[in-house]
């Protein structure tokens, strides 16, 4: 993995004009970071308020085509959608990072995959240990940008690092994206080992050998693994595997209560997971490789498997020596 070259002045970002596409909690909370150091301006379909005098809500999509930076914050399974009918008037120079996480249910595809189908634009995603609320609450905070460009790669560090959100280089920009997409699916499982109460020895245990799980998809998909020691990876892992915060956790934890995944889904903001587990499974046999957390995942939520039974069925698994 290429170093960075330089040590970037901290916070010495000129002023930049950033463009939001989504005004989520994410995209909000990004906008409202960001909005320390520049002008932000933020398209989105809802009205929405910001109590700040450098961030601006457009209905308008081509109010961003003066933007030197855009950032999709779009739900993966939107991109399309917003795509066909926004890429037009999407500036074809401005890098676009991507700040959303997940895998195309349809196509089996990451978000850069699905941007670059519409647009020649540069490419980066950011990915970390970020809970949203945190972030707009300018709570310390780091993330990886991730960019096949290292000098690309700087800039954009240097436009989104704050006084308090960090960005750290990596440069490969498809395992930073598989990292994010199947730790939701991890952490479905973590909310089920607590929901069930099977102790914070069996959390830490999934936790750390899904680390195999992720690293296995990521070289099936070109990916660098190495990248899962990184904040994207581990980092992220922790996290959202720690947390009642996180959503899919939080969803794991009420389905292991014995709640309807429907009845959850219905009263909380999108569970990605919910949705990754599928595509994750897909990916399996498409690369014919063997993650029997995500698998046991999958049976739970699609196949209404038994949730005990799928516990049992993965600690009698063959115990290798590695």
């Amino acid at each position: 993995m290429k170093k960075i070259r330089k040590i970037l002045p901290f916070i010495k970002n000129r002023a930049a004009k950033i463009g939001i596409y989504g005004a989520g909690s994410w995209g909000g909370a990004l906008a409202v970071n960001l909005a320390q150091n520049h002008k932000v301006k933020v398209y989105s379909l809802f009205e929405q308020e910001f109590n700040n005098k450098n961030i601006k809500l457009t209905l308008d999509v081509q109010k961003l085509k003066k933007c030197d930076y855009l950032l999709l914050c779009v739900p993966t399974q939107n991109v399309r959608e917003f795509l066909d009918v926004c890429a037009p008037h999407i500036p074809k120079k401005a890098p676009i990072l991507i700040c959303c996480k997940g895998v195309e249910q349809a196509t089996l595809k990451l978000p850069s995959q699905i941007v670059q189908e519409y647009l020649p634009n540069p490419i980066a995603a950011l990915s970390g240990p970020n809970f949203a609320d945190e972030i707009a609450q300018l709570k310390p905070a780091a993330t990886n940008i991730a960019c096949a460009d290292i000098d690309l790669g700087e800039q954009i560090i240097e436009a989104v690092s704050s006084p308090t959100l960090r960005g750290y280089y990596v440069d490969d920009v498809i395992a930073t994206q598989v990292c994010g997409a199947i730790k939701n699916v991890i952490a479905i499982a973590s909310g089920i080992v607590m929901g069930r109460n099977l102790g914070e020895n069996a959390r830490a245990s999934l936790i750390t050998r899904s680390l195999n799980e992720i690293s296995l998809l990521c070289k099936a998909m070109g990916g660098n693994p190495a990248i899962i020691n990184n904040l994207a990876g581990v980092g992220d892992l922790m996290l959202t595997c720690s947390s009642l915060k996180s959503r899919n956790t939080n969803f794991g934890y009420h389905l292991a209560k014995g709640e309807d995944s429907t009845d959850i889904l219905k009263n909380s903001e999108v569970v990605e997971g919910y949705y990754t587990a599928k595509t994750i499974k897909q990916l399996m046999e498409k690369y014919n490789i063997e993650m029997p957390i995500c698998m046991a995942v999958y049976n739970i939520l699609y196949e209404a498997a038994d949730i005990n039974e799928q516990i049992q069925n993965l600690l009698r698994r063959p115990i290798y020596i590695s």
